[in-house]
């Protein structure tokens, strides 16, 4: 599910099927479910929910440079942030309302 897109944001987030934590593409466990940020960093429902500003500092951090990304997040915005934070609260909610998860 996408929470934005480049065409109207920033930002290109959506929650992934992929999990990480098991190395499949589906998985039904709530800590696992993963919320991804421009097709290159990606964190956990339990990551999020533990200490979202954390989660923000590392994207403020994050560096990409590869052939079709040039991403440099250390100049994004204030408003560019809580902008991201609320896609990750609504990513958060979806999570816990998601009567297909278990703990």
């Amino acid at each position: 599910m996408s929470y934005s897109r480049w065409g109207s944001s920033r930002w290109y987030t959506y929650w992934t099927v992929y999990c990480r934590e098991c190395n499949k593409c589906e998985c039904n466990i709530r800590d696992h479910q993963s919320f991804e940020i421009d097709c290159c960093l990606d964190f956990t429902y339990r990551e999020l929910k533990d200490d979202i500003d954390a989660c923000i500092e590392k994207v403020k951090m994050f560096k990409v440079d590869r052939d079709i990304f040039a991403f440099n997040y250390e100049c994004i915005s204030e408003a560019d942030i809580l902008e991201l934070k609320s896609y990750m609260l609504r990513f958060i909610e979806d999570v816990e309302d998601s009567e297909e998860l278990i703990d």
